[in-house]
């Protein structure tokens, strides 16, 4: 899957990002009620553990 257009653009300025895709059936509001899909990327990423070094490597699934 290629990255998308924003991803894209901030990867060409040199811009640290990270994609992810997060599957639930709540929409839009699934950061509301299910924050439990995205807690270990926002922590991962305000742990200071994710760089623009590890955007090309391989990252485990998470459940």
């Amino acid at each position: 899957m290629s990255a998308p257009p924003l991803s894209r653009h901030l990867e060409s300025a040199e811009v640290s990002n990270m994609h992810i895709i997060v599957h639930s059936d709540q929409g839009h509001d699934s950061f509301l009620l299910e924050p439990q899909l995205y807690t270990p990327h926002l922590s991962f990423t305000l742990d200071g553990r994710w760089n623009k070094g590890s955007v090309d490597r391989p990252v485990a699934e998470v459940e």
